[in-house]
């Protein structure tokens, strides 16, 4: 069975974060002052990275002349991430939307146009050994039309 248009957007969504190195935040033990490990073994990838639907919109096909018809207009996405240490998205963020991400079309499916609409963070109290940002992000994902 193929994919559904909803599956092969979580799939990205989730292989895209899981494929990204997140720099980490250090902090001095004196000062408090933040640092930023961005060297390769100072990064990180998500210890969960998961990625559903949360909401639809619909709108009038106009081009069904006097058939009424709604189509799809945009999908919102979810993905949740987890990590081990405290992180910095900026990165991966900027990455979301310069450019914005483009799923290509397949024989079964339209394209998709991947938009970040938000993000929050939630960091860990400095230097807290046991816990790791979590982030929740949120996407507009639109239909190509042919």
């Amino acid at each position: 069975m193929a994919d559904s248009q909803r599956t092969r957007i979580q799939n990205f969504l989730q292989a895209t974060a899981a494929a990204y190195s997140f720099p980490t935040i250090t902090y001095d033990d004196i000062t408090s002052n933040a640092t930023v490990q961005d060297v390769a073994e100072d990064t990180i990838k998500p210890s969960s990275c998961k990625a559903n639907e949360v909401g639809s919109s619909f709108e009038r096909d106009e081009n069904q002349g006097r058939r009424v018809l709604r189509q799809r207009n945009e999908w919102r996405f979810e993905l949740w991430l987890k990590f081990t240490k405290e992180v910095l998205m900026e990165g991966f963020e900027n990455s979301l939307i310069d450019p914005v991400k483009r799923m290509s079309p397949t024989a079964d499916h339209l394209g998709v146009l991947l938009e970040l609409d938000a993000s929050t963070p939630v960091h860990p109290a400095q230097q807290e050994a046991k816990a790791g940002t979590e982030a929740r992000l949120i996407f507009i994902a639109t239909e190509m039309r042919r």
